[in-house]
This record gives structure tokens, sequence and C-alpha cells, in this order.
């Protein structure tokens, strides 16, 4: 709706008036335009309210005219978030966007994009249910890339630039991309050459209430800036995971509490104190960079799949949203491995982008569990979704297997609160049934009988 409105009466407020500063020069071509011509009353400023989205250069020069009153466009925007995306929509339409501009951009929608993810509380206790709330999520680089109208890439160089800025209070290299002296792309790069210098002196691990004595800018340098001593992937020693022949724990521990889980039976023989606390362990993060893809891995899928978390649930409601954001940023810097997820709260992985190189999986062991699995594999977008029935402790009824590609079927080994389990024969036909009517591929665990072995197409 276009109206009349006082230049008293209109706000210029952050984030809209940083987002684009006004150019001396560009102002003094307006001022010069508006005193000879008049403000041009068929292009309206844009306001939200009284705040002004779009037009700070035409009311700064208005003002300096003396103009009392101009038209405005009123706009009924349902959050600060789209009208902050129609004024860069409006921007990068009419000027060639600077990668300062780029960046600028960047860190506002970042700021303003909400997303549901849970943090420990700070009064959490070791071994407890801990309280969760929501906080900020960026959104994909791909999505924030066709807001502003660039390439992805230099979303990421934006916030991989910003990251290492927040984490060791050096912002030189911000301030230089800011004032048009270097390209994005060469700040970039500049990062990662002093990522090289900047170690924190850290831990081996971190659990949770270590965590959240950290300040934000040494959390942030954890889970950015690669230790001095990083260790790769563990190659594995059984056919427990043979789908996968790697496996990757930056995040161990694990609060189910499922009384046939061999992951805590061994985190509670060989991790002392820390027995299966949930923790973080930032030597073994940076692990994708340091292992190779073997050349068998043409013939064999397996010896290039990596199983991760294998000793926790990193989708668990108690995992720091950081610290899964950090894991998927490993994961989409290395595309040359494919990296399996599987969580038993799979509605928390619909919070995510998961990059071409994950496969997606959630466990499945008794039939409370298939709605729930159903629901949030309907919403989860992925290259491959797999379902684990390990162990099938009793049949299963699914509504439909379509949201799947892969059904992994299997017993349980002996625990220390559990017998060795094998699931009768005709539980196993019934899921597979179910399995090939909805195209899913099968493959069987070694502690069945007989055994299917069918891997998804990549």
């Amino acid at each position: 709706m276009i109206d009349q409105m006082k230049t008293s009466m209109l706000k210029t407020v952050d984030p809209f008036k940083s987002l684009f500063p006004i150019a001396e020069d560009t102002l003094n071509a307006v001022i010069e335009d508006i005193s000879s011509n008049g403000f041009d009353h068929s292009k309206p400023i844009d306001i939200w309210g009284n705040i002004i989205i779009d037009g700070h250069t035409r009311l700064k020069a208005v003002k300096h005219c003396g103009i009392q009153e101009v038209s405005v466009f009123q706009h009924d925007f349902p959050d600060e978030q789209a009208a902050l995306e129609y004024a860069v929509h409006n921007q990068r339409n009419r000027r060639n966007m600077t990668d300062a501009d780029i960046a600028r951009c960047v860190r506002v929608l970042d700021k303003k994009k909400p997303r549901g993810g849970d943090r420990v509380s700070d009064d959490a206790k070791n071994g407890a249910i801990f309280e969760i709330s929501k906080i900020a999520q960026k959104p994909s680089h791909k999505e924030t890339a066709a807001t502003i109208g660039t390439s992805p890439d230099k979303v990421n160089y934006t916030r991989a630039i910003d990251d290492y800025a927040d984490a060791t209070g050096d912002t030189t290299i911000q301030a230089a991309v800011e004032a048009g002296d270097i390209s994005l792309h060469a700040a970039y790069k500049a990062t990662q050459e002093r990522k090289k210098e900047t170690v924190l002196n850290q831990s081996e691990h971190y659990t949770l209430e270590q965590w959240a004595t950290l300040s934000t800018s040494d959390q942030l340098q954890l889970l950015s800036i690669a230790p001095k001593k990083v260790t790769g992937f563990n190659r594995q020693k059984n056919d427990n995971i043979e789908w996968a022949q790697w496996s990757w724990n930056p995040i161990t521990g694990c609060l189910h509490g499922c009384d046939y889980c061999y992951a805590r039976d061994i985190a509670e023989r060989f991790n002392g104190e820390l027995g299966f606390q949930p923790a973080l362990w930032p030597n073994r993060l940076f692990a994708p960079q340091k292992t190779n893809v073997p050349k068998s891995a043409d013939q064999n899928i397996g010896e290039k799949n990596v199983f991760v978390c294998s000793m926790a649930d990193l989708f668990g409601k108690w995992v720091p949203v950081e610290w899964i954001e950090a894991v998927l940023d490993q994961v989409r810097g290395n595309p040359q491995w494919n990296f399996l997820f599987l969580t038993k709260f799979p509605i928390r992985m619909v919070d995510f982008e998961f990059p071409a190189n994950a496969w997606v999986g959630t466990s499945v062991d008794r039939q409370y569990a298939v709605e729930r699995a159903e629901k949030a594999f309907r919403k989860i977008t992925a290259a491959v979704k797999f379902l684990s029935c390990e162990p099938l402790l009793e049949p299963l009824q699914f509504t439909s297997l379509d949201m799947f590609d892969w059904v992994i079927i299997g017993g349980a080994s002996k625990s220390t609160q559990t017998p060795e389990w094998r699931p009768p024969r005709d539980w196993i036909y019934n899921l597979e049934n179910q399995a090939q009517e909805a195209g899913c591929m099968i493959y069987e665990k070694t502690n069945l009988w007989e055994r299917i072995r069918d891997y998804p197409k990549e």
C-alpha cells in the first residue's frame, strides 16, 4: 500500500541500515537529483511499520534537502527474516554485489534465521536427562546463496572467516574484506593458514559439564581449528558393522540406557572414569582429512563407508547442536567418503541439512518405535535413508517403508546384561517382504542364520 509519511516518523535501524552502508558519492548524486527534480513519488520508500527496509540513501538525501514528507510503500512482512530477505533481493537487483556486501548479507541472514535444536542447560548434571532449549541455527549455505544471489562457496567462505574471528578474536581478515582489500576466497585461505598457528591447549575430551564451562570463543576454536595431533578413522576388526569398514567417533557416550548395548560395555571397560558419559573428542573431529580411501573401495563400497559415532547417538537430545554441526561440516568437506549416521531419536535429524555423501538411518527394535521412524523419515532429505532393525526384538509392521532405501536386519551379541539373541526367521521374512514391496535393498547381519547382503545404489 502506497501512502504519504513524514520523514520525521521514519526510523533507520539495524540490521537494515548496516546491510549496505551509504557511499558518499552515491548520496551526493541522489541529493543533487532530488534538489533539481524533487522526490520521485512513483518510487516510494519501502517500510515495515515505520522502519525503513529499503531506501536509506533516498531518506538521508530528502532530509538533507529539507523535504518533510515522502511516499512510502507499507509492507506486511511476517517477520524480520522476511523483511531482510526482501531488502537483500532489492539491493542485489540494482547493484554489483561486492564481496564485502555478500559477507555482510551472510552475517545478517545467519543471525536472524531461527532453527530447532537442543542445547544442554548450564545446570545439567552428569547422568541426568538434560533440559533442552531452542537456539539459533544458520540456514543452509545454498538457501543463503540463493537469497543473496551469490555462490554457495562464498557463503561458506564468509562463515569460516567469521568463525575464525569469533574463536580467536582476530578480526583483521574480516576487516580487510569489509574494506575491499581482499576477496572472500583469499580471506578464507588466509584464515586457514592462521588456523595452523592458532591451536588451543586442549583436553583429550570434554564432557557436557566441561563443555558448558568453556567460553563461546574456546568452544568455537575447538570445533573449527584442528589440534596439532589428529587421529584417523578406526579400521573395523570384526564384522559387527561390516557394511562400513571404518568407524569415526568424535563424539562418544549415550543416555538411552539400552540393556543390550555393546558400545556401553566397551566404553565402561576402556574409558576409565569417563565411562559412557557423552563427550567430545577434538583430536578425532578432523579425522576425515587424515585417512585415504583405499583403492579396494572401487570393488567394495564398505571400504568407502564410515560409520559415524558407533559409540554414541549423535542425535540424542542431550548432544549440543554445535557438536552435530561440526561433524556435518567435516562430512561436507570430505566428499570422497560416505558417512553413515544412525540414531534412535530420528525426529531431531529433521532439523539438519545432510550433504550428498551422508547416509541417514534410524534404529527400530520394537513396534513402539515404528511410528516415530516413519514420521521423521517422511521429512528427512538424504542421498540414502536406511532402517536398522538390530536387534529385531519383536515382529515389526510398518505402514510403509517407501521413505527408506535400505533395511538392515540383525540380532544381538551377548552383553553384560543380556544373552545373545537371534530373531525367529518368520519375523525376518515378514520384515523383508515389507522391504521388498517398497523397493528397499536388504542387508542381513552376521548374527542371523542365513544372510542377504545387498547395498543401496549410490
